[in-house]
């Protein structure tokens, strides 16, 4: 049985990878903020990208076309587009097929 120490490695590595799927689901749950994102994110799985990670995922999902940010005096309002809603079904039916194989 694997130690808690490597589960927690192992998960942390999991989110780190997929940080963006993240993101791209939480902002299907409602537009938010920079901030309100990191809390729902640290919320959930008890951690959050770093300032620098993070700033690097909004800005290729912004230059991407997957989500609009819109700036707002101290704090910025981010928003999933059309395209970010596609590529977040098909992530989603990707991971679908992935746990069905590790299921069997």
């Amino acid at each position: 049985m694997a130690s808690r120490w490597m589960s927690e490695r192992f998960r942390a590595e999991w989110v780190g990878a997929n940080s963006c799927f993240i993101l791209l689901g939480l902002l299907t749950e409602a537009s938010s903020t920079e901030r309100e994102i990191l809390g729902q994110f640290y919320d959930r799985f008890g951690s959050v990208p770093s300032a620098k990670d993070f700033r690097s995922m909004i800005k290729a999902l912004s230059d991407g076309g997957l989500i609009e940010v819109e700036s707002g005096g101290r704090s910025r309002s981010l928003k999933i587009r059309r395209p970010g809603l596609l590529l977040l079904e098909r992530l989603r039916a990707e991971n679908r097929q992935i746990l069905s194989v590790l299921a069997d």
